[in-house]
Parts: C-alpha cells; sequence; structure tokens
C-alpha cells in the first residue's frame, strides 16, 4: 500500500528580481518480501548438500519526507545570487521473521552412503522497543540537509567569476534494534532437499513451539553522520592564441572540509525471572507460507511476536542482567576529519572551426586525520589511535574534438582521476587475537588511487533522430586498494 502527496509552489517578486521555487513531497509505503537463501557444501566423498538454510519473512513501512527551496536574486545584468535548501528524511521500519536450518551434518552408512542430515533449526524475530517512533520494528532514519550560495558576477565585459558556500549533513541513527532468538538442537533432516532450483530442508518430525530454548535477546544502537563545508571560487577570462578562434581560460581554487563519526553499542540480555525457557512461554505469531513467493512449502512457522519483543523491559535490572558485546561494534566506531585544498588551471582553444582541445590540470592536497580503537581479543578496549596522513595529487588531462561533417565527430583524451579509498578503510583500528596470533587493522596510510585514462571514441549524428556511438579506453591504475 502506498501514500502519495506532493506540492509546488513558485512566482517571482520585486518587479521579477526575486525568484522563489518551493517544494515538498512525503511517500508513505507499506510492504513485505519474502525470501529464501541456503549455503551449500561438498564432502569428502564429493556429496553437494545444504549446510544452511533461511526462510525469511519481512514487513517493512517506508516513510519518505522531502522539503527543498531554490532561490535566485537578479541584482542586475552582471550579478546574481542563487540559494538552495534541501532536507530529505527517511524512515525504514522493518520486522523480520527468520527460520534457519544450520550446522546441517550428513549422517553415512557402512558404504559413505548419506542416509540422512542432523542438525540445529533457529527462529529469530527482528523488531524495535514499542514506542511512537519505532512502532515495533526495527528503525533506520536516514536524514540528508543541504544549504548552498553562490554568485555569478562579470567584470567589465571580459571576466566572469563564480563563488559558492555549501553546507551539508547526514546521518543515519538505528536505535533501539532488537532480535531475539530461540533454538532447537540435533534435529533430524529428510535425506533428500528436493528439487535443486527449490531446495528445501525438512525436518523428519517437526519439533514442537517448546522444544525451542531461548538461545539470544540483543538491542544495538547503531549511530553515524557526516558534516561537510565546501567552498569554490572560480574566474573565466577569453585567451585565445590564434587570430578568429574562439579561446577561454578558467582557473580557481576550492575547499573541502569533511568530518565524520560512528558511534555504535550492542547488549546481549539474560532474563532474570520465569517466563523465557522456551518458545511456547512468548507471545507468538505463525507465518503459514501460504501465497509464499517463490513457492508456499516454505513454511516459516512460529515466532516471538515483534509486540512481545517491543515491550520487554530489558533496562530494568531486576529483570534482565545487561552485557555488553565488544566485538560487535569496538572495530567500528570511529572519528575522521578529511581537509581538501585545490586548485585549477584550465585553457580551451579551437584552432580551426573543426578541431577544438581542452587543456588543464588540477593539483589536490588532502589532510586526513583519524582515530580508531586498539582492541584485544576481540572485546578488551586497550585505547585509542589517532594517524595524520598528507598527499599531494596532480592531475593533468587533455581531450581533442575534431568535426569531419555536422554528423560525425571524432574525440580523443588522456585524462587522470582519483579514487579515495572510503572511510572505515582508513580507520586506525587494531585487533588483535593473541591464542589465534591474528591482527585486523584498518590502513589510515592508504593513498587515493589514481588513474591514467586513454579515450577513442566517435560519434555519427543520424539527420533524423539518435546517434551511434563507439570507442576504445585504456586505464592504468596505481594504488589500487584491495582486501
Amino acid at each position: 500500500m502506498e501514500a502519495v502527496s506532493c506540492r509546488n509552489c513558485c512566482n517571482r517578486f520585486f518587479n521579477k528580481k526575486l525568484g522563489v521555487v518551493i517544494s515538498g513531497s512525503i511517500n508513505s509505503n507499506d510492504y513485505g518480501s519474502d525470501n529464501v537463501e541456503a549455503v551449500w557444501k561438498k564432502d569428502d566423498f564429493d556429496n553437494v548438500y545444504i549446510e544452511e538454510q533461511d526462510i525469511r519473512k519481512y514487513d517493512v513501512k517506508r516513510v519518505r519526507r522531502s522539503v527543498s527551496a531554490a532561490l535566485d536574486y537578479k541584482i542586475n545584468e552582471k550579478n546574481r545570487l542563487t540559494a538552495n535548501m534541501m532536507y530529505n528524511w527517511r524512515d525504514d521500519l522493518e520486522n523480520r521473521y527468520r527460520w534457519r536450518a544450520t550446522n546441517i551434518e550428513p549422517e553415512y552408512d557402512a558404504a559413505d552412503n548419506i542416509t540422512g542430515f542432523t542438525g540445529d533449526i533457529r527462529r529469530e524475530t527482528k523488531g524495535g522497543i514499542d514506542n511512537s517512533r519505532n512502532e515495533k520494528r526495527r528503525l533506520e532514519e536516514q536524514r540528508v540537509q543541504n544549504y548552498s550560495l553562490r554568485g555569478d558576477h562579470l567584470v567589465g565585459n571580459k571576466m566572469n567569476i563564480d563563488w559558492s558556500v555549501a553546507y551539508s549533513k547526514a546521518s543515519e541513527y538505528r536505535p533501539n534494534e532488537r532480535y531475539i532468538e530461540y533454538e532447537t538442537e540435533g534435529v533430524s533432516f529428510a535425506p533428500a532437499f528436493g528439487d535443486s532450483r527449490y531446495p528445501l530442508v525438512a525436518a523428519t518430525t517437526a519439533p514442537q513451539t517448546s522444544a525451542f530454548a531461548l538461545r539470544t535477546i540483543s538491542e544495538n544502537t547503531d549511530n553515524t553522520s557526516e558534516d561537510e563545508l565546501g567552498m569554490r571560487l572560480n574566474f573565466r577570462i577569453p585567451f585565445s592564441v590564434i587570430n578568429d578562434q574562439k579561446g577561454r581560460l578558467r582557473f580557481g581554487a576550492r575547499l573541502r572540509l569533511k568530518s565524520k563519526d560512528r558511534n555504535n553499542n550492542f547488549n546481549e540480555y539474560s532474563p532474570l525471572g520465569a517466563g523465557f525457557d522456551d518458545l511456547s512461554q512468548a507471545s507468538t505469531v505463525n507465518w503459514s507460507g501460504a501465497k509464499w513467493n517463490p513457492d508456499s512449502k516454505y513454511t516459516p512457522g512460529t515466532f516471538a511476536s515483534n509486540t512481545f519483543l517491543g515491550q520487554l523491559a530489558l533496562n530494568n535490572p531486576a529483570l534482565f542482567e545487561s552485557e555488553s558485546v565488544p566485538d560487535e561494534f569496538l572495530s567500528l566506531n570511529y572519528h575522521a576529519n578529511e581537509t581538501i585544498v585545490a586548485g585549477y588551471v584550465r585553457w580551451d582553444q579551437s584552432f580551426t572551426d573543426k578541431l577544438s582541445m581542452i587543456l588543464g590540470a588540477r593539483v589536490e592536497n588532502t589532510s586526513l586525520k583519524y582515530s580508531g580503537n586498539i582492541i584485544q581479543d576481540e572485546e578488551n578496549l586497550e585505547g585509542s589511535r589517532e594517524i595524520k596522513n598528507n598527499y599531494v595529487n596532480v592531475l593533468p588531462g587533455v581531450t581533442f574534438r575534431y568535426n569531419v561533417n555536422n554528423d560525425f565527430v571524432l574525440r580523443a583524451a588522456a585524462t587522470t582521476s582519483l579514487a579515495r579509498p572510503n572511510y572505515y578503510n582508513l580507520s586506525p583500528f587494531v585487533s588483535t587475537l593473541l591464542d589465534d596470533t591474528e591482527i585486523s587493522a584498518g590502513n589510515p596510510d592508504l593513498k587515493a588511487s589514481y588513474a591514467w585514462n586513454y579515450d577513442l571514441m566517435g560519434e555519427y549524428y543520424f539527420r533524423s533522430v539518435g546517434l551511434l556511438s563507439g570507442g576504445v579506453f585504456y586505464k592504468n591504475i596505481n594504488n589500487f586498494v584491495y582486501t
């Protein structure tokens, strides 16, 4: 079910010098999905079997809200100001009911033939706290806002200047995300899984609800946010070295200040009173598999209800004992600051009526400051680590265009480009497992991947409609980031 509302308003004021456009929209969509997944394994006798299978039911409510405004003010014929504002707010509320057959092991006869399987079955409910925001579902709240101011100016009759200042903020917040899981062990499964395209791990005797013992109750809150302030200044003047041919010189500078934080936590809870021994003691829901996609034979079954999970008073010490699980979040949390200062120059030159060129270069200085956690045995916080890094990139490029005729264009280019590592790869966390002699760590010394790109392309424009284009390219990447 989907509900949509959208409104727009625009007009010009003050003798049409000021233009205003305001728009807003809201979209609410309730939907669901069915999901079946399997992990296959081969034994020592080349028998292929399912080691783990999931049957999942999702109920999702997604609400999107957006408000934006654009203003432009024409000071005079040579000066104009533009302002833009945007605010987006997205709520994704989800319940998931997951049936899982896991730890599946074959049973063999004396001739090493598989006669059946044994394993465990788990039933997990994913939801959230029962309040007006979470609505007993996992809430993922995403907010993005952006504000910018730009000026365009003509100085004299030849120099164009434009500048801009922009601020943006984005966040993702997942409060009070809850899971409750029940498990029964040592279940016997049928020796055949049926159609390999639609396999099903089926118990020879379906376990009773009372056979499912409480395995885990957990709650986590994830919070990620980032801020960015950007400034640009650009100049453009006529500049041609060939008489009667067009030429322009552009140059400018850019500053970008960016910060990003991730602050997650994760706790497991043990009930101190009665009523949690097995699934039969919980308030439950049953999903029969009717109208299931891809097949109604995939029956999820009985689960603890989202209401039961959402109303658990997990923070009441008289009812539940709380224990932090550091290995779920310590290595993920970090703080990052990034500063980029850049300058460029670009020359556009026409040599003839058919041949033109764009030649330029950009210089970027990147400064990084990151902090991450030092962890031992996944759960012991030994301290934090702060690393600074700085590097400079020079990005030259040249492009040629040749108009064979009015319908046929050839292009050739040699350009450079950057691809920066993602923030988590740069996080200077260090996690050691002493008994296993293992270390995992981020790499704050990673530099941006630097690529040379060579392109040759042809375009043919048909007189009626459309075009036909084709080309070849070669790319050479340095400082390639991999794991």
